[in-house]
């Protein structure tokens, strides 16, 4: 608490929420974290950070960086903005990849979940997307639903990720996918 944000802007952080656990890549040589800020806009304090060749830096930031959602219901074409917390788990590999799930800044609740890939280039691709996005490995053209969480990414760049998906039971409705969603 307190300590300068690298690369901030003169942002510290905070205790406003519970810091993520950070993660670690296989060859130890990178890792990933979540962490609250004091920005005065809370819409935007929420930062997640991605060490590259031993320094910290601000990959993702709440309210500000535009992610590859899908439109869905929402009347505005994507991209959205990422909003609300990060979830708690995410994951980095060798290469510099990662993945993190959240909930990005439409209006309505129903279609705003998503497992998001960061690539090695700063671009991101999309994994899932509650509501809106199949699920490739159950068939029946079954969507991703709301739960979501313990994102993992391996050595070649393939997301895993528990998640609940619609229109089965409460009973049968969580999968651990891999492969992005394929398995």
């Amino acid at each position: 608490s307190s300590s300068l944000v690298p690369g901030g802007g003169g942002l510290r952080f905070a205790t406003g929420i519970i810091p993520g656990r950070p993660y670690r890549s296989p060859n130890d040589s990178r890792w990933i974290i979540a962490m609250d800020t004091d920005n005065a806009i809370t819409a935007q304090d929420q930062v997640l950070m991605v060490s590259n060749s031993g320094e910290l830096h601000i990959t993702v930031q709440e309210g500000l960086t535009n992610l590859p959602t899908a439109q869905g219901s929402e009347p505005n074409p994507p991209p959205y903005q990422l909003t609300g917390s990060f979830d708690a788990v995410y994951g980095i590999n060798d290469a510099g990849q990662f993945v993190f799930s959240g909930i990005d800044n439409r209006t309505g609740t129903a279609d705003d979940g998503f497992v998001v890939r960061g690539n090695a280039d700063g671009s991101f691709s999309l994994v899932a997307q509650e509501l809106i996005t199949e699920a490739p490995a159950i068939t029946g053209g079954s969507t991703y639903g709301s739960t979501r969480g313990s994102a993992h990414i391996d050595n070649l760049g393939r997301v895993s990720v528990l998640h609940q998906i619609n229109g089965l039971t409460t009973a049968t409705d969580e999968f651990v996918l891999g492969r992005d969603g394929t398995q």
